[in-house]
């Protein structure tokens, strides 16, 4: 203990005698909570905040550096997360410990702090687990032809529909018809609603979401007939949906329907049904749409305008592939899986379209049972596997009182995270553990790989008495003015499309700096307007498409900052 509170006593000084940190980071930096929450957008120091996190925990007594996980989302991250480490023990070492008897050989044993991401930390503890592994140690993460593979053959059974190939594809006894149930003769209905491709593409996708959210296949089987757990899978497609649905809203009420303002050109059914499309939304603006909204919008866009694309070259629909940059075949393609989800929402309320839905979340379990066994029989594992079979090795070694735990557990990009990634950093966590969790609910928006922010948002929103809330709000890098923009954009989109699913305030952005600072920011603005013209012989002779000429005008613009 002695030699700890000397550590510590001289961490604090130097980093109040240098002012190393700002209150807030320095809160997060050095909190002894057991679950510490730090809320940190770009910008906000947090890889700084962090390093000194990892550093304040190598000096408590009989910690070394391979008892501290730190987690985060890329490899690139993790890289630059490890430097930042040693770089900052580095620098300290010498000021907390200049006789170099107190931090021993912690330098050399850096190499050995498990600094990675969620995927590659899960396939080494399988490593060390092989019996978790189909195939054992030979057992390698599934290609993207592999995948194809099985997909396509999903497809062509669906066709027939081939029930005998899903009998000889599912795992054990098991049967379409034990699988299925009596909504095995829902299937024709089922696949001329949905067509053979979309259903098992929805299949997929729906298994993939269900078991980031630690949903089994047998849990999907026997609940699918529920009423009570339909609802939460709705309401879970419904917020993956809000953010592309905005996306689709803002391009179409910002850029598309301003576009073709001077009239609609042509002639038939598809100007009939535009001109009523437009009709319909002239009132709506980019920022109006938020949450449900943006849903109905993108739902109304897809069933009166994209589902059903005129044959010819109708004008109106090359005008907005001037907008678009793409056909609007290629457009709808593009969002295949945004409209399967819609098309699942928006089935409707009556007892046949309750069965329509009980007979697809049955066919995504049959899939999904499908998927596994295929991946079993070839010793392949998917990303989710490597979480779900780590998560239950650790679970299952720490039951039989050799699991690994760690006295500290950093998890970078919180927000990120879903309910299977969640379980893993759990089960891996000690009751004498440290829990840093660093996420920026902002980010949510982008629905990244499943993630589930409400995980965070109720962390925070809990005020659990062993827990400690922290927001870094101070940013580094960007201008007064940008910031104002953000927080009252942000501020907006929070109150009107994330607030029912993130009860969280929305917290502002600080411009950190004085006054004068940021009067010498003003006293250099960026042009209000700059100019990028095309170099000689650039893409010379070809006729660029809108989206070729964003991202040249985009690449030009960047070069000058």
């Amino acid at each position: 203990m002695e030699r700890e509170k000397q550590l510590t006593g001289s961490l604090l000084k130097f980093i109040r005698d240098n002012k190393c940190l700002l209150p807030a980071q320095e809160q997060a930096a050095l909190s002894e909570a057991p679950l510490t929450l730090v809320s940190a957008g770009a910008g906000t120091g947090k890889t700084y905040t962090l390093s000194w996190r990892f550093l304040r925990a190598l000096l408590r007594d009989g910690v070394r550096p391979r008892d501290v996980l730190t987690l985060t989302f890329t490899e690139k991250a993790a890289g630059e997360m490890a430097d930042r480490i040693t770089s900052r023990f580095r620098e300290m070492r010498a000021v907390l410990d200049p006789e170099g008897d107190l931090l021993g050989s912690v330098e050399e044993e850096l190499a050995e702090a498990p600094v990675s991401t969620i995927h590659s930390f899960a396939m080494s503890v399988l490593r060390q687990e092989a019996l978790f592994l189909p195939a054992g140690l030979a057992a390698r993460p599934m290609a993207s032809p592999e995948e194809r593979q099985f997909i396509d053959r999903v497809k062509a059974a669906l066709e027939g529909p081939d029930l005998e190939w899903f009998k000889n594809s599912l795992p054990g006894d098991l049967t379409p018809q034990t699988v299925m149930e009596d909504s095995l003769d829902d299937l024709p209905s089922i696949l001329n609603a949905y067509s053979p491709s979309a259903a098992a593409d929805f299949a997929l996708s729906l298994a993939a979401i269900l078991e980031c959210r630690d949903v089994s296949p047998g849990d999907l089987i026997e609940q699918a007939g529920d009423r009570d757990f339909l609802a939460p899978v709705m309401d879970r497609l419904k917020e993956i949906c809000r953010p592309a649905a905005g996306e689709v809203a803002g391009l179409w009420l910002g850029s598309v329907i301003p576009s073709l303002s001077s009239g609609i050109t042509g002639t038939g059914e598809f100007r009939l049904k535009l001109e009523a499309f437009v009709q319909k939304w002239a009132s709506a603006s980019p920022g109006s749409l938020q949450g449900e909204g943006a849903i109905d919008f993108a739902n109304n866009l897809y069933e009166t305008i994209l589902k059903k694309l005129p044959t010819g070259r109708a004008k109106a629909a090359e005008a907005i592939k001037e907008v678009l940059g793409m056909s609007m075949k290629e457009y709808r393609d593009k969002r295949e899986e945004l409209w399967q989800r819609l098309g699942f929402i928006n089935f409707g309320e009556g007892e046949i379209y309750f069965r329509l839905r009980e007979g697809l979340l049955r066919l995504a379990a049959m899939v999904w049972l499908s998927f596994r066994e295929y991946r079993r029989r070839r010793g392949l594992i998917s990303f989710d596997d490597m979480i779900r079979l780590a998560g239950e090795a650790s679970a299952l070694a720490r039951d039989r009182g050799r699991g690994r735990v760690f006295s500290e557990i950093m998890v970078d990009e919180f927000q990120d995270t879903n309910p299977l990634q969640n379980d893993l950093i759990m089960a891996l966590a000690g009751q004498e553990s440290r829990i840093f969790l660093v996420g920026d609910l902002k980010q949510s928006i982008y629905g990244f790989r499943h993630a589930d922010p409400t995980l965070f948002g109720a962390l925070i929103g809990k005020n659990d008495p062993g827990a400690r809330y922290v927001p870094l709000q101070a940013n580094f890098r960007s201008h007064p003015k940008l910031l104002d923009f953000i927080n009252k954009t942000f501020s907006r989109t929070w109150s009107s499309g994330l607030s029912h699913s993130l009860p969280h305030p929305y917290e502002d952005l600080e411009f950190c700096g004085s006054d004068e600072a940021a009067k010498a920011w003003d006293s250099s603005p960026v042009n209000f307007l700059e100019t990028v013209f095309r170099a000689r012989g650039e893409e010379d002779g070809k006729k660029e498409t809108m989206a070729q000429t964003r991202l040249r005008v985009a690449r030009g613009l960047a070069a000058k900052f």
